[in-house]
């Protein structure tokens, strides 16, 4: 009797606190309700006064809880990871980027190399890299050759000078293992200015395949030590005309620089602009004193 009364107990407590949870849940999921009406939307500027990265994006006030949702796996670099890549090369300091170094990680056109295993290599150099050389941030992207063979391209920020005799003993060494006595063929060099980075980027970092052997599994690009990027972004509140007036900034700043006679299917939300030419635009569409 005295443990089938302490077990009723427990499942009476149980029961209590579900109920308690639910009832906080409910409620909480009213508040929401409420104060994130349809009709008034919030929208704000994001701008990287050091970097080159201007966006405008409309949301709610406190978004209705969404269930997380499984992603699925990764094939191929599609424009939407594309724009994600150069948004996040956009919103680098470019004094930074200036000083950064551009890397290339090949293998030999003769061998077979799984993407599982390429990746495995990828991560140890990383970790080698982070273990010689403190506090640099790694930007990589995957690229295949005609003949399906994977190389990397790099973007190492926070390091000016690394060996190139170094990059070359270490790649050899975790591809190859032991001492490394059979070399691949690296690159390693300087960026000169942040135009030269954004046009390496858009080359290599960001360029979508053409026509590639197959489609490859898992991720094409990635960051190692992202706490060490040089990002700084600011936000500002706008109204609805300040929202309109940033917009149009954006969209006829892309229409420039694209050269299309025809209207763009869909309103772009962001763009690389210049931190301070950014920082104006938006003082401009928040009707700020010194700015309009």
């Amino acid at each position: 009797m005295g443990a089938s009364a302490a077990r009723q107990r427990r499942l009476e407590h149980a029961s209590r606190r579900v109920e308690r949870l639910v009832t906080r849940r409910r409620v909480a999921a009213r508040r929401v309700l409420l104060s994130s009406a349809h009709i008034s939307p919030r929208s704000w500027a994001e701008v990287a006064p050091e970097g080159s990265y201007l966006a405008v994006h409309v949301g709610r006030k406190q978004p209705c809880p969404v269930p997380p949702t499984t992603r699925g796996v990764v094939h191929g670099f599609s424009r939407q990871s594309r724009g994600r890549l150069l948004k996040t090369l956009s919103k680098l300091n470019r004094q930074v980027v200036s000083r950064a170094l551009f890397v290339t990680l090949t293998y030999p056109l003769s061998e077979s190399v799984s993407f599982s295993l390429c990746k495995r290599h990828l991560d140890s150099f990383a970790k080698r890299l982070a273990r010689k050389f403190a506090r640099c941030a790694v930007i990589w992207r995957m690229e295949l050759q005609k003949n399906g063979t994977p190389h990397f391209h790099l973007i190492v920020l926070g390091q000016r000078f690394i060996p190139h005799e170094w990059v070359r003993r270490c790649w050899s060494q975790i591809v190859y293992g032991g001492n490394g006595a059979k070399y691949i063929r690296t690159e390693t060099r300087r960026v000169v200015s942040f135009k030269e980075a954004l046009s390496y980027a858009a080359k290599y970092a960001a360029k979508l395949p053409d026509n590639e052997a197959s489609d490859t599994e898992g991720r094409v690009w990635g960051i190692f030590g992202r706490r060490h990027l040089p990002v700084r972004v600011i936000q500002w509140e706008l109204d609805g005309d300040g929202e309109a007036r940033l917009s149009r900034a954006i969209y006829n700043l892309v229409s420039s620089r694209s050269g299309r006679t025809k209207p763009l299917e869909y309103p772009p939300r962001w763009v690389i602009c210049e931190g301070s030419r950014g920082v104006r635009l938006v003082g401009w569409a928040a009707r700020l004193e010194g700015y309009c």
